[in-house]
């Protein structure tokens, strides 16, 4: 993947972030959480200190659930959810919110210190909206065997290891997790993530 970050410091290895596939606990992942999260670590892992956190933050609706790790799987239900009686009446008044609050807002992003000062002031992520982030979050979860029930608790915490093993790099993926409940299914969400890179020597030469 090429950058995510819009800071004006050029990307002489634009194409080169994020691992096609990364192994955690012995199981390969090539799915879009594990692009995006390896991609934008490493970003920021090769322009800024190597003890730089990312921060994402934003309001993001419904809670957190196990479902999420399978949009696909959600999307069916859905599906047939909108083959009910009700459909249309679903659709317009789905047509009615979007056309009064207009699309999904991006999620904002800022790149601090260990001692929380800015390095990166705060942006907005173009590529990643509201809609799309609790995705991204439960894969963070999920790998770090939080148990789901924790899921929407006001502080969550969470580590694990993962590996690159085509491109040799191993990391260390530490966050903490705010939710706030704002009203009803509406959060207040905001991810602070930490990460410690280092080459392995597991690498393969297949795709």
């Amino acid at each position: 993947m090429s950058g995510l970050l819009h800071d004006n410091k050029g990307d002489a290895s634009s194409g080169a972030y994020g691992a096609k596939k990364l192994y955690v606990g012995g199981v390969v992942f090539a799915n879009t959480a594990a692009k995006f999260w390896t991609c934008l670590l490493d970003e920021v892992l090769d322009k800024y200190p190597a003890d730089t956190r990312v921060v994402i933050s934003g309001a993001c609706s419904g809670p957190l659930s196990a479902a999420l790790l399978d949009p696909e799987q959600l999307l069916q239900r859905d599906m047939r959810e909108l083959e009910s009686d009700k459909a249309q009446q679903v659709l317009n008044d789905a047509l009615g919110v979007l056309e009064l609050l207009g699309p999904p807002p991006g999620m904002r992003l800022r790149l601090t210190g260990p001692e929380g000062q800015d390095v990166l002031r705060e942006m907005v992520l173009e590529d990643i909206d509201a809609e799309l982030m609790p995705f991204l979050l439960t894969w963070l979860l999920e790998w770090a065997r939080v148990p789901d029930a924790h899921w929407n608790n006001k502080v969550v915490q969470g580590m694990f290891v993962g590996e690159d093993r085509i491109r040799s790099y191993g990391y260390k993926i530490a966050f903490q997790l705010h939710n706030q409940l704002l009203g009803e299914e509406l959060y207040e969400r905001s991810i602070e993530v930490r990460c410690d890179r280092t080459p392995v020597t597991s690498a393969v030469t297949g795709p």
